[in-house]
């Protein structure tokens, strides 16, 4: 077997330049060395940092590690935390320095460990609570003399992880305890109420609502449910007649409707003498008063009024009261009496499920100025109304319109409760217009032989209702009480 030798000269000479090449790429290597462990961009910064600062100075020096700490160079952020450590050991106190490392303070030592600090905290809790009377129960804490009562159900756990029971809950929520029921009394409330009770002898419970002040001689229990009910009757009258927002801030001009309840006479007669500066009465107003004691409506102040014994029976007069308010405030004071008392009913009627409010108001009829009782109710107004209708006995508006609220009879308040009625669930988006266009109206002077209120009915119905004439729109309504009072 032939073989292929060289000799040791020739592979020398095969080898060299290889081994050239290899020194050649050994001494790159070793000269490029430096160059991948030159420093970065970040590091050069943080460099030129340090060197503008005097690094003993621990609040300089904090600001060179906080802002090291947040770069986005995982080098200079180490680095950034190693200044942080430096600033606490020039000045151990300092709180950002801890804060900007993640440590923890629980009382008066800092804490790297979130762990130890949550175990510190736990303990000086334990040692301020147990000092306080405290003891814990079910993840929590509580009053030892309180333990018997926890319930599960009933009691929650506090941000401050101590147990509240019910009554605990309801203060927090801003309620206050009144004749053993809880209620949402502000303290300008309670010292009102206070001061009432001194200077009468009275009680009075006052309920503060978002567009009403209710002073009630009732049981809490009717003040939660008649300070509900005065809302809901307002959120009602706003969404059916689309009030937009910036008329709903014009509410009463002189802030929230007051209405006022009684059990007896003599007690709204002392009202009468305690509250007469107050609510700035006319000498004429306290003699109608004292004369004439019982249930008023003044919606120029908004002020009200109601005399009843029994506290179930304030629903329907709050319901009318507030219905009142509403449309007299809607239009600008513009809607009659005959409108006012009509909405009123009809307010009652959605509310309480029938309107049984007894006008008696001082009457002018013949001179006499005495006191007529008007009895009247929403479900009789109907066959009253179908029977004048039928016997061509109802007064026009023209008549209606113009007598003020003590001149309405029993007639007219059933007319008046039939149009509203009439209006309201069978023509919404002309009565929507008509009482815009009576509000807007309001104030316009009539002709030499016209009242004002009739002016504003005459035009209001014109514009809501194609140019219909008085005699026109009120035949139109004769049609469907006889077509539907039946």
């Amino acid at each position: 077997m032939l073989g292929c030798y060289l000799p040791i000269g020739d592979l020398e000479m095969l080898y060299r330049p290889l081994l050239g090449a290899l020194i050649a790429v050994f001494v790159l290597l070793a000269t490029a060395a430096p160059t991948a462990q030159a420093q970065t961009e970040g590091e050069k910064e943080l460099n030129a940092k340090m060197e503008s600062i005097d690094p003993t100075d621990a609040d300089q020096l904090f600001e060179v590690g906080e802002w090291a700490v947040k770069h986005k160079d995982r080098k200079v952020r180490k680095e950034g935390r190693a200044l942080l450590k430096e600033v606490l050991e020039l000045d151990f106190e300092h709180e950002d320095a801890h804060l900007a490392l993640g440590h923890v303070l629980v009382g008066d030592e800092w804490f790297t460990s979130k762990k130890k600090a949550e175990a510190a905290r736990k303990e000086i809790q334990k040692e301020e609570m147990t000092g306080k009377g405290y003891t814990w129960l079910r993840g929590g804490w509580i009053k030892k003399d309180l333990k018997r009562q926890w319930k599960k159900k009933t009691w929650v756990l506090g941000k401050d992880g101590i147990w509240l029971s019910p009554d605990d809950q309801m203060r927090l929520k801003g309620y206050v305890k009144y004749m053993n029921t809880w209620l949402p009394l502000s303290e300008e409330d309670r010292e009102r109420m206070e001061k009432h009770r001194k200077t009468t002898g009275d009680d009075i419970l006052i309920m503060t609502t978002e567009h009403f002040v209710l002073h009630l001689s009732v049981p809490p229990k009717y003040g939660i449910q008649y300070a509900e009910m005065v809302e809901k009757i307002y959120d009602w009258f706003i969404a059916e007649f689309e009030v937009p927002a910036e008329r709903q801030s014009m509410l009463w001009a002189k802030g929230r409707a007051h209405i006022w309840t009684f059990r007896q006479v003599q007690q709204f007669q002392d009202w009468v003498t305690q509250y007469s500066r107050e609510y700035d009465f006319t000498d004429k107003e306290k003699k109608t008063f004292r004369d004439h004691p019982g249930g008023w409506i003044m919606s120029h102040r908004p002020l009200a009024t109601n005399v009843v014994k029994k506290a179930e029976d304030l629903e329907n007069p709050l319901a009318h009261d507030v219905g009142h308010f509403l449309m007299t405030w809607h239009t600008l004071g513009g809607a009659g009496p005959w409108l006012r008392e009509g909405f009123a009913n009809l307010t009652e009627e959605k509310f309480t499920g029938v309107g049984k409010i007894s006008c008696s108001t001082l009457s002018n009829y013949g001179g006499k100025g005495d006191i007529a009782k008007k009895d009247f109710n929403t479900k009789d107004a109907p066959p009253r109304v179908r029977g004048l209708v039928r016997a061509g006995e109802d007064d026009g508006m023209d008549t209606i319109a113009k007598l003020g609220l003590n001149s309405l009879n029993g007639d007219h308040l059933s007319k008046g409760y039939s149009m509203v009625e009439w209006m309201f669930n069978h023509n919404k988006k002309a009565f929507i217009n008509f009482l815009k266009h009576l509000g807007a109206n309001r104030g316009q002077k009539a002709g030499s032989s016209e009242n004002p209120y009739v002016t504003a009915v005459r035009k209001a119905v014109a514009a809501a209702f194609d140019g219909a004439a008085l005699a026109v729109w009120e035949d139109i309504w004769r049609k469907y009480v006889k077509k539907e009072y039946k």
